[in-house]
């Protein structure tokens, strides 16, 4: 009987660098040295920025300005399409090719999407290898096919990704849907996910009239960290397609692309509420526990750092309060119980609580949800600002990968606000700045979104708040 010998994908040789050579020499090395944050602006207008602390690991990222809050009403969910699409190859690679050069390193990526505003892919691997898995996905940017039958085999995970987090994370379902119902018929209420009804419309012709008009070089960001900055810069420059605005597939479809300004983005806001009821078997399920989520109007992280710090503070004395009621986490199932969120856009945002529990505790504790923001207020500000510094760093810069999405999120014009800077404007914030953002909280009517058995649950005009 022949005898077969498995093989991974590292010991086929597609000229990619060894991955039983050493990272490092053995000999001892000087502290590693931090290059700090850099910026670039490229002559077609791609920013690129990296900070290079000189780790043995690298992450790098690749964003366009092109997401949810920037789609056309008639498609929601194409910017979501288009973020899964950077992964299905190119006019030069196909997917498999692209998912063997970086597999065939080791690396890690996918698709990514920060505030309703950028959608890109991301990738960690080892430094000294990025170049070749840089250029595989850039190209994915550059030169996309949005080939139909790549796209056909995507449309099942389409609506799975919605219903999956509906059923394996009610909290951030319904946070999401919040999000929604909050700035409804606005650009900022353009949903995150493709909804079921839209799927059969994402297709090559919807992709493409989108991609040309807002994957154009002034609106890219390039990120990298642990990536040297000019060796970034030239890895970008060396791939073989031009990237020009002046091309065609970009310049007839910019000219009717409306501007969007940010600035008016607390404007938006609408508030009001919606329900996920149940029937047949699944609302058996949901008869079990019901999640809902209570958003406040607050600022975003792209605009004034100290406005931003307040709202991390205020989610911090949110923290604070729900830690120190007994209803919080009583170690039931899945950790019941409340928590709070921070949901920021670039200069508007929500901040506000989520509550999952048994069906019947969770509409008796609904109404009294409502009083917790004005409890919380009142706590301990020193706690509240070390939650916030802890919370900031785990969501924003311990992670390689959370670390390129910062930065990607925080450039604007040139200029990138550390998360040093952050951290220093949370640990200046008084309690005049907390009441502002309690003040601008209760200046527009609270919203809510509610899952499972919900049925009863008032309208935010019958709460009379």
């Amino acid at each position: 009987m022949r005898r077969s010998t498995a093989r991974c994908i590292s010991e086929f040789n597609f000229g990619q660098t060894s991955l039983k050579r050493q990272w490092r020499p053995d000999t001892p090395k000087e502290a590693a040295k931090d290059s700090g944050i850099k910026i670039s602006k490229l002559g077609n207008g791609v920013q690129v920025v990296t900070h290079d602390k000189d780790g043995p690991v690298a992450s790098f990222g690749i964003f366009a300005n092109a997401g949810a809050k920037f789609e056309p009403r008639k498609y929601p969910g194409v910017s979501h399409v288009l973020s899964k699409a950077f992964l299905l190859g190119n006019a030069e690679n196909s997917a498999f090719q692209v998912d063997r050069t970086l597999g065939s390193l080791g690396a890690s990526w996918g698709s990514v999407e920060v505030r309703k505003r950028l959608i890109g892919v991301r990738a960690e691997l080892r430094r000294d290898a990025v170049e070749a898995p840089f250029q595989a996905l850039l190209q994915n940017f550059v030169i996309p096919t949005f080939n139909e039958a790549d796209l056909e085999q995507q449309r099942d995970i389409w609506d799975n990704d919605l219903e999956e987090m509906r059923w394996r994370n009610p909290r951030a379902f319904a946070v999401d849907e919040l999000e929604n119902v909050a700035f409804a018929e606005q650009p900022l209420g353009q949903p995150r996910f493709v909804r079921p009804q839209y799927t059969d419309k994402m297709t090559r012709d919807t992709l493409l009239p989108f991609w040309g008009a807002h994957v154009i070089p002034s609106r890219m960001v390039i990120v990298g960290v642990n990536v040297n900055h000019d060796e970034l810069i030239a890895a970008y420059e060396a791939q073989p397609y031009v990237h020009s605005v002046d091309a065609p597939h970009h310049k007839d479809l910019i000219k009717g692309l409306k501007d969007y300004s940010s600035s008016a983005e607390l404007k938006q806001y609408v508030g009001g509420e919606t329900r996920f009821y149940e029937s047949g078997v699944a609302k058996e399920r949901a008869e079990e526990q019901s999640t809902f989520a209570i958003g406040y109007l607050t600022h975003g992280a792209e605009g004034n750092v100290k406005q931003y710090a307040s709202s991390l503070v205020l989610q911090g004395l949110l923290d604070g309060h729900i830690s120190g009621a007994s209803d919080r986490i009583e170690r039931r199932p899945n950790q019941w119980g409340y928590k709070s969120f921070y949901s920021p856009f670039a200069q508007a945002g929500l901040v506000g609580i989520t509550l999952r529990d048994a069906a019947k505790d969770a509409e008796k504790k609904f109404k009294d949800s409502f009083k917790i923001l004005d409890k919380a207020v009142k706590g301990d500000l020193q706690a509240a600002k070390r939650r916030a510094a802890v919370q900031f760093a785990v969501k924003n810069s311990d992670q390689l990968k959370d670390y390129v999405a910062y930065l990607a999120g925080a450039v604007d014009n040139g200029v990138v606000t550390p998360p040093a800077d952050v951290i220093k404007a949370i640990e200046s914030v008084t309690d005049a700045d907390i009441k502002a953002v309690h003040a601008l909280a209760h200046s527009v009517k609270p919203s809510y979104a509610a899952v499972g058995y919900v049925d009863t649950y008032p309208s935010i005009r019958a709460l009379n708040l």
